[in-house]
């Protein structure tokens, strides 16, 4: 029998699973698959999963399909990926190491409830497909419980950090060592920062960090300011790393030389005054040892708005800015943030049609329009995310917001064709 969770028993019941390990859940009977969504489920992604763990001897193997409302997704490379997203405080986590023809389910326990939509960067992170870490809030963000997994999701482990708050930003730079920046509070354009470190794959968390009182407004003290909101993190296995923060839409960086005890700002986010940032825009790097990034912007001259940003090739501890002449669209709902694999190859979603750049965004091409692709924005217009493994191999998330309802889709030629996954 599943057990179902009250709200104000949550914090009870989260405290006395801390030393239990939680595994995955047992396939959906073949016969009654699972839907996710309960809304014109012919409509919503349809994916075929695969039992997570061989098979014993007479068992079943036979592949079913399932329907889930995707909310986000992360590329480990060219073949291999996961997807998710959380439907009735269950989080649904998927993994596919051929291209989306088959799928693995390795979400954890059903019994542990998420309230809300999970961000990669955030609340998921992987260092490989065997590694990964996941932020778990209560509603009242009293307690943050970080779940992990060492065997791709076959098994899940929980522990929690020193003290509740909200998690902004995740970062692994091996299996071992990790970060978690969190907040005890936090307005429009304040928040106190906590950052805590681990050294054995998240079993324990030591506090790092942490800027508290006016004391955090004097400059010459090496602590992150009150003033701005975290909006990424990174470290390199020196113990160097780099946080970015938004001031209001003005991007800032501060770096680190040992392991985030100790901060000091940089002058390379010095934005030109008509460039902002949403404050939503965090820097993105394909993985974590990924040296090369990109920080997008959104410029306004001579009427106009245009797209550019900044470019880091040592991960992100300096950045330079470069200006690009390609327009952000009337209605900005319909293009997704332009997304680059490297310094010169990259890719945006703009009016229906894919547009690609091979210097950096100095120009642009844009593809024919896809028949698949097009018709499938018919059904879900909103771009959620496009990120490329290659110069060859992408996904795209797209939704239709209001009816809850999304559709991943994959590109083998650069983002000339599409197909759904």
């Amino acid at each position: 029998m599943k057990m179902r969770w009250c709200r104000p028993l949550a914090g009870l019941l989260l405290t006395s699973m801390m030393l239990i390990s939680c595994t995955s859940e047992p396939a959906e009977e073949k016969d009654k698959p699972a839907i996710m969504d309960v809304q014109d489920v012919e409509d919503g992604q349809t994916i075929t999963v695969v039992p997570a763990v061989p098979a014993k001897t007479g068992e079943d193997t036979t592949k079913y399909q399932i329907q889930t409302r995707l909310t986000d997704f992360h590329l480990f490379d060219s073949t291999s990926g996961i997807a998710w997203g959380v439907t009735r405080n269950a989080l649904r986590i998927y993994y596919t190491h051929d291209q989306g023809e088959t799928w693995t389910n390795i979400s954890p326990s059903e019994n542990i409830p998420f309230p809300g939509e999970l961000e990669y960067g955030k609340e998921i992170w992987f260092t490989d497909a065997s590694h990964g870490w996941i932020v778990r809030q209560t509603w009242d963000r009293t307690s943050t419980i970080v779940l992990r997994t060492n065997n791709g999701g076959a098994t899940w482990n929980l522990t929690a950090l020193p003290s509740g708050g909200t998690v902004s930003a995740l970062f692994f730079t091996n299996p071992s060592t990790g970060w978690i920046m969190a907040s005890d509070f936090a307005n429009e354009t304040r928040e106190q920062k906590i950052l805590y470190h681990t050294k054995d794959s998240g079993a324990t968390w030591a506090m790092y960090m942490q800027n508290s009182g006016d004391l955090a407004e004097d400059s010459r003290l090496p602590v992150l300011p009150l003033t701005g909101k975290v909006t990424g993190i990174r470290f390199r296995q020196n113990g160097e790393g780099m946080v970015t923060l938004n001031f209001e839409g003005s991007p800032a960086l501060y770096v680190t030389k040992d392991e985030g005890k100790t901060w000091s700002s940089s002058s390379d986010l010095d934005t030109p005054a008509a460039c902002s940032a949403d404050a939503g825009s965090k820097p993105q790097f394909a993985d974590a040892i990924d040296l090369s990034g990109w920080l997008p912007l959104k410029c306004s001259t001579s009427g106009k708005t245009r797209y550019s940003g900044y470019f880091t090739s040592d991960s992100g501890l300096t950045w330079d800015f470069s200006f690009m002449p390609l327009a952000v669209p009337e209605h900005p709902e319909s293009a997704a943030v332009p997304t680059f694999l490297n310094r010169r190859e990259g890719w945006i979603l703009l009016n229906g049609a894919v547009h690609y750049t091979a210097n950096g965004g100095r120009t642009w091409t844009r593809f024919a329009p896809n028949r698949i692709l097009s018709d499938m924005l018919a059904k879900y217009p909103e771009p959620v995310k496009i990120r490329f493994a290659s110069s060859r191999v992408g996904w795209l998330l797209i939704e239709k917001a209001e009816d809850r309802k999304s559709l991943l889709m994959q590109t083998t030629d650069g983002g000339r064709t599409w197909r759904v996954l």
